[in-house]
């Protein structure tokens, strides 16, 4: 995945936890690994974890159109946004997508995402500038 602002370029790979509790209905818990390109400044890498709801917005045998969102905490080397930003950061996420079923268990997933980060005001509001990002969310989901 990645997202993108002006001098800020974000790319992550997550490792995703479903638990369905209806046919409609999931809960996700996701690992992420950041690698984030800033200009100036150079790059960092992150650690974070996020925890989001997803709704099969409407569903056939084969395909669904899914909404899901959620929050997360984040952990960086260096600051995040740069020069202002600070290591730890709250992040929120929405997403909008499809999922194709493969097989018996496999589901293809393609979705959009928004995806806010800030560290609210922890260090004060000078030390807030936040990063909102736009970008593409995929992957294959495995069901046991």
């Amino acid at each position: 995945m990645r997202e993108h602002k002006d001098d800020i370029l974000l790319r992550y790979g997550v490792a995703a936890f479903e638990y369905t509790f209806s046919d409609r209905f999931s809960g996700l818990a996701e690992l992420v690994r950041y690698d984030v390109k800033q200009e100036p400044g150079g790059s960092t890498d992150g650690l974070g974890f996020n925890l989001l709801a997803a709704l099969n917005l409407y569903r056939t045998r084969r395909m669904a159109f899914f909404g899901a969102g959620g929050l997360g905490l984040a952990d960086f080397q260096r600051r995040m946004p740069l020069p202002d930003g600070t290591h730890f950061n709250f992040t929120i996420h929405g997403r909008l997508g499809l999922k194709w079923l493969l097989g018996d268990r496999f589901w293809l997933l393609a979705a959009a995402q928004y995806m806010h980060l800030s560290n609210a005001n922890r260090e004060g509001e000078d030390r807030n500038p936040s990063f909102d990002g736009f970008g593409g969310y995929g992957g294959l989901l495995v069901r046991f």
